[in-house]
């Protein structure tokens, strides 16, 4: 049932449209935000992507965008407050 087509919204992208994007935040100096590189999509290539839709593609296609640096992982705390527990 799922992959059937005709179900849902049809994309408005091509996987280049993406991939022209990951190329152009690997070979440019500067940082760009969601808001900016959905500009430069409609206006390199013409294509209207929000900037939420763009971000969320990126995301789930993963290795574009900071890294998490390995020499400084996310730390852990520990809650050594006491619970509510009846006595």
């Amino acid at each position: 049932m799922w992959e059937k087509t005709g179900r849902g919204r049809k994309r408005n992208w091509k996987e280049e449209d993406i991939k022209y994007i990951e190329i152009c935040l690997e070979k440019d100096e500067r940082t760009y935000n969601a808001a900016q590189l959905s500009q430069k999509l409609a206006q390199d290539r013409g294509v209207t992507l929000s900037s939420d839709r763009l971000r969320k593609v990126l995301k789930k296609r993963g290795g574009v965008g900071r890294e998490q640096d390995i020499n400084n992982p996310p730390r852990l705390t520990y809650n050594n407050k006491k619970r509510n527990e009846p006595t």
